[in-house]
């Protein structure tokens, strides 16, 4: 699993994993916020030597559990 590129798919299945179900609007964002960030990563390194399944687990999921406090 560990590849350049998310599907719509993968990044659905760690979400569930972690507890999130998004809809399929914020699943498609998210899976091109992740490319982009991915693909920009290579060029000025914005997150570190992450793979996009580390960026959502690590950076992403955690936010995202912070959002039941706000």
């Amino acid at each position: 699993m560990k590849n350049d590129s998310p599907t719509i798919a993968d990044v659905a299945s760690l979400l569930k994993r972690a507890g999130f179900t998004p809809s399929e609007t914020e699943l498609q964002a998210l899976t091109g916020y992740l490319t982009l960030v991915m693909k920009w990563n290579k060029v000025m390194n914005l997150v570190g030597p992450y793979s996009w399944q580390d960026v959502l687990t690590i950076l992403i999921i955690d936010s995202l559990h912070l959002n039941q406090f706000l």
